[in-house]
């Protein structure tokens, strides 16, 4: 029960839309297919969001019950990188290649695409949501009202609240926004029932709160999880799976079994043991 709810019992039956914007969520430019749930041209958190099921399909309330209460919980909608860094240091290591003479052909295409990367990143904001993030948000809201009409009808009867509760991070206070500008888009009546958005970081951020030190420090210290992520770090089918798609960009090694500075093993070895300093710019 949210706390408000304690204090005005007609604040259980709110709209609590709860924004983490904790973790990246998909990529800025999408096509027609891809609003079907496509992801052919997406990759794990890059991959747009999509609905997975036809709103006829839903289950609905056992007979005689009624929706008294809904919960969206969400994180922040499509955006940007959050800083430029896979972006940049991508670049880095195709000038390194590029100055050695490694590249392929496909690898020489490569640095100006993702030129064009940063400058669409420039020109949205580093961690800013994209259009579709914008769009992602509205949508969502229109389908909850479209699946729980009873609910938002009592709600303006009973003069009921929906409040929206966010991280702090611009990106979830702007999904927040969108997610309300929806709502009113599908019924402008509910405007006056939406509270000012707030932020709550130790309810969305729990992981970095004061009160969760044990877990942070768990992490720096806990030698259990550091020898599975050296284990991951350390499988053959990762290192397959970077050599080849290297050597996609990268010429291999030279007939007389030297490395270029800038080939494939090199820059592989190069990424498991972390980026050299002298490439990090930011």
């Amino acid at each position: 029960m949210h706390p408000r709810a304690q204090a005005h019992p007609a604040a259980m039956l709110s709209l609590l839309v709860a924004l983490a914007g904790v973790s990246p969520a998909s990529n800025a430019l999408v096509t027609n297919e891809d609003r079907t749930g496509s992801s052919s041209s997406h990759y794990t958190s890059k991959t747009p969001y999509a609905p997975q099921q036809d709103l006829a399909d839903y289950q609905l309330p056992p007979p005689g019950f009624v929706p008294v209460f809904t919960q969206h919980v969400a994180r922040h909608g499509s955006r940007g990188l959050s800083s430029r860094k896979y972006d940049d240091l991508s670049l880095q290591v195709g000038e390194a290649a590029e100055a050695s003479g490694s590249l392929t052909p496909i690898g020489r295409e490569l640095g100006p695409q993702i030129r064009s990367l940063i400058q669409a990143h420039e020109r949205l904001g580093y961690g800013n949501l994209s259009r579709l993030g914008i769009e992602e948000r509205r949508a969502m809201a229109m389908r909850v009202h479209k699946r729980l009409p009873q609910l938002f009808e009592a709600m303006k009867a009973d003069g009921r609240r929906i409040e929206i509760v966010s991280s702090g991070k611009d990106r979830a206070v702007d999904s927040g926004t969108n997610f309300a500008e929806g709502l009113v888009a599908a019924d402008p009546a509910l405007k006056p029932l939406i509270a000012p958005e707030r932020a709550d970081k130790d309810l969305l951020y729990f992981h970095n709160a004061d009160i969760n030190a044990d877990y942070q420090a768990c992490l720096d210290t806990d030698t259990r999880l550091a020898s599975v992520q050296q284990m991951l770090e350390g499988l053959e089918r990762t290192r397959a799976v970077s050599r080849r798609m290297l050597k996609e960009f990268t010429r291999p090694r030279s007939s007389t079994g030297s490395r270029p500075a800038g080939s494939p093993l090199s820059m592989e070895a190069r990424a498991r043991r972390g980026w050299p300093t002298q490439w990090m710019r930011h």
